[in-house]
């Protein structure tokens, strides 16, 4: 795993601190510019302007640094003229700068507004888990993924919105949906990892889930399917050219519109607990149970985190969950019979966010066309 931008940052930044500091050991506490013209005052001097140049020359150090880095990550050139002209001494942005330098250079450069709910969905991607800011390796891989830059929102619009695309998923956690769902040879997802913005395609072929890595080439998709390596400009043709993905994956876990976005795949008790404690009554969360086979609920009542075991029920005609003798099509209908307990969902950072949601309606390969 790559280091985060920001520690290298914060190391140079350190480093020009403490030198500053060292050198201003030098200078008296009263010290005044203004002083440097009277008499007696020639050491003070010399050493005012060695503290001038020893700060200059740090901060020239630091600045090349950083345009190094900003080089290297960002190999856009749309994208590295904006991050290099608006954020130049930056390996990271507060979301709020970050959003609104965006928001104008891309209109400039494509001539359209962007909307309130494409911004949530560029939030979503470029700031996961609400830290409060965009790094210059998220940016750049955002733009690696969906660039370039003019068609960045586009495409990035494109790909999600379409009903086999599952966001942010763990290979583990990909392996349990497809085993919960109604899977045949030639379903398949979309998906990225939980730590990038790389593309990963999930399918089940001989009875075995496989996973298969996008990677993008000389502005060629490509992966590699039971060794047979496909290549094509776009993700979708990709898709549609490749045998292996015949009908996208059917999950009540996965498309049960906003219900699923409280879904939190591999969470285990421990950690549902230290997520809950601090919220209010009634507040829960859907998960995978430690019991195979089988979802878990953790709600808050009565100033306890308390956890219900729920059944899927995995046959081709009485798909569901089953709990407590009842039969439940969706998450939906759980949360409607006791909705007396479960009133807040707490949700996933990251599944989508609740507007950009496709419904749940029956689909099949001619999603993948996009004429």
């Amino acid at each position: 795993q790559e280091e985060d931008p920001r520690n290298h940052f914060l190391k140079l930044q350190e480093q020009l601190d403490n030198y500053q500091q060292l050198l201003k050991t030098v200078l008296p506490t009263e010290w005044n510019p203004n002083a440097l013209h009277k008499p007696g005052n020639a050491l003070r001097k010399i050493n005012f302007f060695l503290y001038e140049w020893c700060k200059e020359t740090c901060e020239a150090f630091l600045n090349k640094d950083l345009r190094e880095v900003q080089s290297n990550f960002i190999l856009d050139p749309l994208g590295k003229q904006m991050w290099s002209k608006y954020f130049p001494r930056e390996t990271y942005v507060e979301w709020n700068r970050f959003i609104q330098v965006f928001r104008r250079f891309y209109q400039e450069t494509k001539s359209e507004k962007i909307i309130k709910t494409t911004e949530l969905l560029l939030k979503h991607l470029l700031d996961t888990v609400n830290e409060g800011y965009v790094t210059v390796h998220r940016f750049s891989e955002f733009l690696q993924t969906f660039g370039p830059f003019p068609d960045c929102i586009d495409n990035m619009i494109e790909i999600t919105s379409q009903r086999w695309f599952c966001s942010f998923m763990t290979h583990m956690e990909c392996n349990r949906h497809f085993w919960f769902a109604l899977h045949e040879e030639g379903t398949f997802l979309v998906r990225f990892s939980r730590g990038n913005l790389r593309f990963t395609i999930s399918w089940m072929g001989n009875n075995l889930i496989n996973h298969s890595r996008v990677e993008r080439r000389s502005n060629k998709f490509e992966a590699n399917f039971a060794g047979k390596l496909l290549s094509y400009p776009t993700l979708l043709e990709l898709l549609r050219n490749c045998q292996c993905c015949k009908k996208p994956l059917t999950s009540v876990l996965l498309q049960d519109n906003s219900f699923s976005r409280c879904f939190h795949g591999h969470l285990n008790a421990e950690d549902s607990e230290e997520i809950l404690k601090t919220m209010k009554e009634g507040s829960y969360l859907f998960r995978f149970s430690s019991q195979e086979g089988n979802i878990a609920v953790s709600c808050v009542v009565a100033n306890n985190v308390t956890h219900s075991v729920i059944a899927v029920v995995n046959e081709p005609d009485n798909y569901g969950f089953r709990e407590s003798g009842h039969f439940y099509s969706t998450l939906g209908e759980i949360v409607e019979h006791y909705s007396h307990v479960l009133k807040f969902p707490v949700n996933n950072p990251y599944r989508l966010p609740d507007r950009i949601f496709r419904d749940s309606s029956e689909f099949s390969l001619s999603d993948l066309n996009m004429d």
